[in-house]
């Protein structure tokens, strides 16, 4: 079910939203782990980081139970453990981005113009593109990239098990590439931000509205 209240930027302290039952702009006072006007671009490295501590902190606990589970060779007990932090890495990782877009949705109000269209103009969607117009290009895109995540992650399972065939990949030695492998969980991730939590096509929609003038401010009856 895709959400109602969709997360457009933030303005003036406030996280601003748009209803796309209603069809209206939104605000609430924004999560202090919001801010976008500080962090563009970094938020690859917030994943990162966070990635680590967790891989860190759960392979500390888990050798500590179970010492002889990175013996230097792929084994099932290896693939649990893996399995483990993808499921660790997705869970925060979506519990923390949802937090901090949508933390304060019981104080909700109405925006106004002036600072939709600030939330609109600074959200980070705009640095992967040149100019803040919406396109169909712009939409496509989006649209493929979001697929291309969707498919990759599915694709993580069938592509172990043709890799174990055909090298017998249990068994063999652990290597530098554990390290990749550990933040695979970050894929899952990325898909239910995109698809769920801020989806970028639904977002692009909402600006295409703005731009054209489209947008109502105010009550509207349901």
């Amino acid at each position: 079910m895709m959400k109602r209240i969709i997360y457009i930027g933030e303005a003036d302290g406030n996280a601003i939203y748009f209803d796309t039952k209603k069809q209206i702009p939104l605000k609430a006072p924004k999560s202090k782990m919001l801010n976008t006007k500080k962090n563009n671009n970094s938020s690859r490295n917030i994943i990162i980081i966070l990635g680590i501590i967790l891989l860190l902190g759960s392979l500390g606990s888990i050798i500590t139970i179970r010492p002889n589970i990175l013996s230097g060779k792929y084994t099932i007990d290896t693939f649990i453990l893996l399995v483990l932090l993808w499921g660790i890495e997705f869970l925060f990782l979506s519990f923390l981005v949802y937090r901090a877009l949508y933390k304060n949705q019981n104080k909700l109000s109405f925006a106004n113009s002036k600072e939709f269209g600030y939330a609109i103009r600074n959200n980070n969607y705009w640095n992967i593109f040149s100019n803040k117009k919406v396109t169909f290009w712009k939409k496509a895109g989006m649209f493929l990239l979001t697929v291309a995540f969707i498919g990759l992650t599915i694709s993580i399972v069938p592509i172990a098990y043709a890799i174990n065939e055909q090298s017998q990949f249990l068994g063999k030695a652990i290597g530098s590439e554990i390290i990749g492998i550990s933040f695979l969980g970050i894929m899952p991730f990325v898909c239910v931000l995109f698809l769920w939590i801020n989806n970028p096509v639904r977002w692009l929609n909402v600006v295409e509205k703005y731009q054209k003038r489209k947008i109502e401010y105010g009550v509207k009856n349901e």
